[in-house]
């Protein structure tokens, strides 16, 4: 798991914590954030070198390490599910748009007073929300985008959220004694819109430690 998908969740805490009116936490978890983003050092290797090693970022301490470990280890976060849950059915409904978090949801309630997905899509094929400062048409489209891979049901990523975690793997793995060639395939290696999973190929002589 990339760091800035760490970052990503540290700061959308950071939002839920500022939409209820809790002072000080929202700063601690902001830095954090751009502690774990600015980080050279991969989280995942970091856990391997015993407990106390996160809490060697600047602005990371026991509680902060503890839920870094807990996402690291499952993928989920489970202050953050019960943060989730002291907020109205739109919130939760409309964080599952990929590229939406509470910051802009608020924004979104707020300015056009949207509360569900099907008002987000009215508001996004009239071109209201590109109208909005903080938005703007890009973001209008990749919204679009979300909301029809939330309508599939399907597990899917944007081509832009994908393909920097792919790059990352191929550099990583090129670097192995074990690996010959390596090369990102399938629909990310065509930049489809939207991505399934990553596809990468090796050639090795000791494809198990490869594998490894």
């Amino acid at each position: 798991m990339k760091n800035s998908e760490v970052a990503g969740i540290l700061n959308d805490v950071a939002d839920l914590l500022e939409m209820q009116g809790i002072r000080f936490k929202p700063n601690a978890y902001r830095k954090a954030a751009r502690s774990v983003e600015e980080s050279d050092d991969d989280l995942n290797e970091l856990i391997s070198r015993g407990e106390d090693a996160l809490k060697n970022l600047p602005g990371v301490g026991e509680s902060i390490a503890g839920k870094i470990e807990e996402f690291l280890k499952t993928g989920r976060l489970e202050y953050y599910e019960e943060l989730k849950k002291k907020f109205p059915g739109h919130i939760s409904e409309l964080m599952q748009i990929p590229g939406l978090g509470p910051k802009r949801i608020k924004i979104l309630h707020e300015k056009l007073k949207i509360s569900s997905v099907r008002q987000l899509e009215d508001a996004a094929t009239k071109h209201e929300i590109a109208k909005l400062a903080t938005f703007g048409k890009k973001s209008e489209e990749e919204i679009l985008k979300g909301i029809e891979l939330h309508k599939s049901g399907i597990s899917r990523m944007l081509l832009g959220h994908a393909l920097p975690m792919a790059l990352e793997m191929e550099s990583r793995l090129k670097k192995l004694e074990s690996a010959g060639k390596v090369s990102i395939a399938g629909s990310l290696r065509r930049r489809k819109e939207t991505i399934g999973d990553v596809d990468v190929l090796v050639s090795s002589e000791k494809p198990d430690k490869v594998v490894d």
